[in-house]
């Protein structure tokens, strides 16, 4: 079993940060992961992506020609990245709040998922949790990474936080993992 996932948007949506904790959490979780960060020089609204690979073997190389998975939050980022989802098995969650689907052409043998992600984080008291909102619903679908071991990796991680943006996040995170999309 060898999982690759995209995530992708522009600096300061969280990008890099989900990136990080679902490898940390497929770590802790006693898979292998790869983590590869990219963002641009000027970060915060620049773009942002990573490429993860999760797999219950070694993994050769963090490289990959095409993601099983994708998490894309804005149109720039579907427009460079929607290319390499898997033909066949790939599946999109794309952030319906910034991604009309009328600007790309869906393919039948794929899944795509959208999920109104800033929105919910918005109603939740933050646009900056939208990528709690992702990680949610992702791992709604993507159920080889434990959700108990993704939140523990959470607290882990931003023990030193402020109680209410931990509440945020968390309140994010749990719309996500209940919201129904339709593919």
């Amino acid at each position: 079993m060898e999982y690759s996932i995209i995530i992708a948007g522009s600096g300061g949506q969280g990008i890099l940060t989900l990136g990080k904790l679902l490898a940390c959490a497929g770590m802790n979780q006693g898979l292998h992961v790869t983590y590869y960060p990219s963002y641009g020089a000027e970060v915060r609204g620049g773009t942002a992506s990573c490429t993860i690979k999760v797999s219950d073997q070694e993994i050769a190389t963090p490289i990959m020609k095409y993601a099983d998975y994708m998490l894309i939050f804005n149109e720039p980022s579907m427009k460079k990245f929607l290319s390499q989802l898997k033909d066949n098995s790939g599946t999109l969650i794309y952030n319906s709040s910034l991604i009309h689907d009328k600007y790309f052409v869906k393919n039948e043998s794929q899944k795509f998922y959208p999920l109104s992600a800033t929105d919910i984080a918005i109603n939740e008291g933050s646009d900056k949790a939208c990528n709690m909102v992702m990680a949610g619903y992702f791992l709604k679908i993507f159920n080889i990474i434990d959700i108990d071991c993704f939140l523990y990796t959470v607290e882990e991680s931003f023990h030193k936080v402020r109680k209410e943006l931990k509440d945020i996040n968390l309140n994010a995170f749990k719309k996500g993992l209940t919201y129904e999309s339709k593919q």
